[in-house]
């Protein structure tokens, strides 16, 4: 109820005041909150009425910027080392976009097309990030004609 204070904050251990990283008007209503395994950046998952809301946030700088500028983001995973992301986009509106899944060597970065087509998380509604494994690989579910087919996707150099 208090537009001044609203917001998401942070306490570190053996502080006693939490510092406020983003204001409420810039982070939104997020339903899911996550670390990049660095601790440098904070994953804001929520819903909109057309799909979902996945905004990264600089703490240092306390930027906000989306995950990715254009498409329609349905699923995101964060690296299990450093702030790396791997995301879905899927548009089935949008024939010049028909999506895929993309890598980001940070947040801001630019993304490159690992697989084309029509995709989504193993994990419900986008709002929370989907498993990008220790060992490099992640599980997503395939769209279209292959619905219900699984893909073991192992990233590679």
């Amino acid at each position: 109820d208090n537009a001044d204070r609203a917001g998401i904050y942070l306490l570190k251990l053996g502080e006693a005041t939490p510092k406020r990283v983003a204001a409420m008007s810039d982070a939104g209503q997020p339903a899911s909150l996550a670390f990049s395994a660095d601790g440098k950046f904070l994953l804001l998952l929520g819903r909109t009425a057309s799909g979902i809301d996945a905004r990264v946030i600089d703490l240092a700088s306390g930027e906000i910027v989306p995950v990715d500028l254009v498409q329609n983001v349905v699923g995101v995973a964060w690296s299990p080392t450093g702030s790396a992301l791997a995301y879905i986009t899927y548009d089935k509106a949008n024939a010049d976009m028909p999506g895929g899944l993309f890598l980001a060597e940070a947040p801001g970065k630019p993304a490159r097309l690992l697989i084309g087509g029509g995709f989504f998380p193993t994990v419900c509604c986008g709002q929370q990030p989907f498993t990008w494994a220790s060992n490099d690989t992640m599980i997503i579910a395939q769209m279209g004609d292959k619905l219900g087919s699984v893909l073991f996707v192992t990233l590679g150099q």
